[in-house]
């Protein structure tokens, strides 16, 4: 099953069922399961932000979700994030080691730092991180905005220097963290909610490879029970006493991951498809640009 199949089962489990997927490179190819696709026309020269806010006007004052397309995960990973109360909501792994270490032999490669105070209080996302100490936690992907901070969400968007770099990027190419640590910059209270686990992350074919070897083994059960990153039926969803109206989710696909969204499955992964990866051209696919999905509910979640 594809990685954006999974994502939208678990999203439509919690009755979020109106989609539209704004996509770049090889957009008409994306099977979005019934979903509304658009079209971002610049994907050739922006980076994940730019193309977020190419769905703006999906944007309303309701609760919204931002979530990476290149992860899978549970349906508790994501109840974790709309319980969070807080105007700037992100999902950090406290267990995010686990995942890491199963997928390179050097985490601290490719590990950003997370800075927390007053418990769950973000200050710092995103950079180079040089020790462990650094870390207390990994960002993974999923962002909730508060309905009341969605307007002050774009304006700090709009309010940025055109002509400044962001982390070593122009605007039309800022990292999400970037992003991410201007709001605390300028005061936006950010919070984390926590996870244990409970989702994955795929950069790579071998990336694919590894889980499927797991997954055969008995051991990714570990880290995600896949089984619960799909729909079996419909179920109410109950949350931590908060009733949340209009809900609202942009899924910001990593393009390059394109080709695996479209055909890979986790569980069952064909070698095919894996050497075709790998054989295209990795210029193409890292200039493939983002998609973005916008999940909106029609229906309360009702508490």
């Amino acid at each position: 099953k594809p990685l954006l199949h999974r994502q939208i089962e678990v999203l439509r489990s919690m009755n979020l069922e109106e989609i539209m997927v704004v996509g770049g490179y090889c957009a008409k190819s994306l099977d979005s399961l019934g979903a509304e696709t658009s079209f971002n026309p610049n994907y050739m020269k922006t980076n994940m932000v730019a193309t977020l806010f190419c769905a703006e006007d999906w944007m309303k004052e309701e609760d919204l979700l931002i979530c990476y397309g290149d992860i899978v995960y549970e349906r508790r990973v994501i109840e974790s994030l709309i319980a969070c109360s807080s105007p700037i909501g992100i999902s950090i792994d406290r267990s995010w080691k686990r995942l890491w270490d199963l997928r390179m032999d050097d985490p601290l490669s490719d590990a950003e730092t997370l800075s927390l105070t007053n418990s769950d209080r973000i200050i710092e996302i995103g950079k180079k991180a040089t020790s462990f100490d650094q870390i207390d936690g990994q960002y993974i992907g999923l962002i909730k905005v508060r309905s009341d901070f969605v307007r002050p969400f774009k304006d700090a968007w709009h309010s940025l220097d055109r002509q400044r770099l962001y982390d070593g990027k122009d605007l039309e190419n800022m990292y999400m963290t970037s992003f991410l640590q201007h709001l605390i910059d300028i005061d936006f209270d950010v919070r984390a909610a926590f996870t244990e686990n409970g989702w994955l992350e795929v950069d790579t074919a071998e990336d694919l490879e590894l889980y499927e070897r797991c997954f055969y083994e008995g051991t990714l059960k570990e880290i995600i029970n896949l089984d619960k990153c799909q729909l079996h039926q419909k179920k109410e969803v109950f949350l931590a006493g908060k009733e949340f109206k209009l809900l609202k989710l942009c899924l910001c696909l990593k393009e390059k991951l394109f080709f695996m969204l479209k055909m890979v499955d986790i569980g069952i992964i064909s070698k095919i498809y894996i050497q075709l990866y790998k054989i295209i051209s990795i210029k193409k696919l890292l200039m493939s640009l983002q998609v973005i999905l916008i999940l909106c509910s029609r229906n309360l979640l009702q508490v």
